[in-house]
């Protein structure tokens, strides 16, 4: 008969999972139940690489400000809240290889929601889903340009101090990387 044996690797597993899930539980992570009364407004600057399609080759830099709106957000057995997260993008444009001519410069304007979830005291993570407005300016476009389209991301915020903390989000209309401060 073959003995009961567990590879280590099986029992250290389990042992860091469940260190993990009681990481959840404390005060300030996901699976904290209590009632919130306070969530800090976050200011956040970054760049951002826009993908592909019109844009081209392009750079720009962001600030965006999120307001908590529900401050316990829509799950009880959660730690997340729900707010407006809103800014100004101002993307650079590089010349188009071989292009006739360039956009040089245009500003996004951004309102979307966002459902953040707390899931470590120093980690949150989120979705934006909402519109934006695309000003150009340059050949051929002019700022009576002015679509508005959907944008969405996905992101999370890491806090290295208690009031700031670096931010990464990626989704339409690019990949952004930077500071968030609470306010």
């Amino acid at each position: 008969p073959t003995p009961n044996y567990f590879p280590p690797s099986c029992c250290g597993s389990s042992a860091s999972s469940m260190a993990f899930a009681n990481k959840l539980k404390e005060p300030g992570a996901l699976l904290d139940e209590s009632e919130k009364t306070e969530r800090p407004m976050q200011l956040s600057v970054h760049g951002t690489l826009p993908w592909g399609g019109y844009y081209g080759w392009a750079l720009g830099a962001v600030a965006n400000l999120y307001i908590p709106l529900a401050k316990n957000g829509f799950i009880s057995k959660l730690n997340d809240s729900f707010g407006i997260d809103f800014g100004l993008d101002a993307i650079f444009h590089l010349p188009y290889w071989g292009g006739a001519y360039a956009q040089p410069f245009n500003l996004l304007i951004p309102v979307n929601a966002r459902w953040q979830f707390y899931m470590l005291k120093q980690l949150q993570v989120y979705a934006n889903l909402g519109l934006e407005v695309d000003i150009w300016f340059g050949y051929p476009y002019s700022a009576l340009y002015w679509p508005v389209r959907p944008a969405f991301h996905v992101g999370a915020q890491w806090f290295f101090s208690e009031k700031v903390g670096l931010k990464l989000e990626i989704g339409y209309p690019g990949l952004r990387l930077g500071v968030v401060f609470d306010l």
